[in-house]
């Protein structure tokens, strides 16, 4: 694709690159820091030591850091099930109705909901409050917001091959802003870190109710249809051909190893490797690079080499 085309559709996609940006930035830094905030708050029933001694992050093989770890695996499962019932029920739901009343509407009603966790988060490392309100309220955390954002983009670009593209160009500025930030964090602690992804993802919220443009016109609006309302029927779609068959078990199989990978990474590393905050987060940043290769330039060279039927063989392998 010639180079004026791609910057139209960097100019096309502009009101999405704050999103992008502070999002980025904001779940990175929560992603290095904030389970430490959790193990350290666990950990405070696992010893009777003043809680400012307790930093699991410069001591994770410490007994009361190690039998922290099996506490929150147990919280993060019985959320990992709540998040996956949500997701289930309510992203056909925000489609159709974005679909019907625009996006704008069903973007602000859920980033406001989304003020719920991370004010839980700030009043539990700054003033206290229990660990078990902030997970619990982490639960507004789980709306599925990916899907109305790529849904904002395709009302900007008409053209498929375009919206391709600007796809692309949104997961690759999003793990590039990631890299980043992870690459910064480790000079920050598990609070401070916490506290300034808090902060970053509020300023998200404020962007988007304030300044984030409607993207789909009066005249594409759709009535609403209540039928496809239920994932039962909005999901069949995926069944009516092979191909879109094949490529929802692979972002379902994705999915599932992403989550796993989110919840049980960090104890993982802390309990059985031994791992502080700073190798951690060395490691995220690893990895954080690796998504950055394939979703910027590996995915492109691999459908090349392989067309459709091996890209997603591969996936399926992998």
């Amino acid at each position: 694709m010639p180079e004026q085309s791609v910057l139209g559709i960097v100019a096309a996609l502009g009101p999405l690159w704050p999103l992008v940006l502070l999002d980025a930035v904001g779940v990175s830094l929560l992603s290095v820091s904030f389970p430490y905030v959790v193990q350290n708050a666990f950990a405070r029933n696992h010893a009777d030591l003043d809680p400012n001694i307790i930093q699991c992050d410069v001591t994770p093989t410490a007994a009361y850091c190690e039998n922290a770890v099996m506490d929150i695996n147990a919280w993060k499962t019985s959320m990992s099930y709540i998040g996956f019932i949500i997701k289930f029920f309510l992203a056909p739901t925000l489609g159709v109705l974005s679909d019907s009343v625009g996006r704008r509407p069903v973007f602000v009603t859920c980033c406001m909901m989304q003020l719920l966790p991370f004010t839980a988060i700030l009043l539990h490392t700054n003033c206290g409050l229990s660990i078990y309100c902030a997970l619990l309220s982490s639960i507004a955390s789980d709306l599925p917001l990916l899907g109305l954002m790529l849904a904002y983009s395709a009302d900007r670009m008409e053209d498929p091959e375009s919206r391709m593209v600007g796809f692309g160009l949104i997961v690759a500025s999003s793990h590039a802003n990631g890299l980043v930030t992870m690459s910064l964090s480790s000079a920050f602690s598990p609070k401070t870190g916490t506290n300034l992804g808090c902060a970053v993802l509020c300023l998200n919220v404020a962007y988007i109710t304030l300044l984030l443009p409607e993207s789909l016109p009066k005249e594409r609006r759709r009535p609403l249809q209540k039928s496809l309302m239920w994932p039962t029927s909005s999901l069949r779609i995926l069944l009516r051909n092979r191909f879109l068959t094949c490529l929802s078990i692979c972002l379902l199989l994705s999915g599932l190893v992403d989550s796993a990978e989110n919840f049980f990474g960090p104890p993982f590393c802390q309990k059985f490797l031994g791992m502080d905050k700073t190798q951690f987060t060395e490691v995220a940043i690893v990895g954080k690079a690796s998504l950055l290769f394939w979703s910027s330039l590996g995915i492109q060279a691999l459908h090349r080499w392989c067309g459709d039927v091996g890209t997603l063989a591969l996936a399926q392998i992998c």
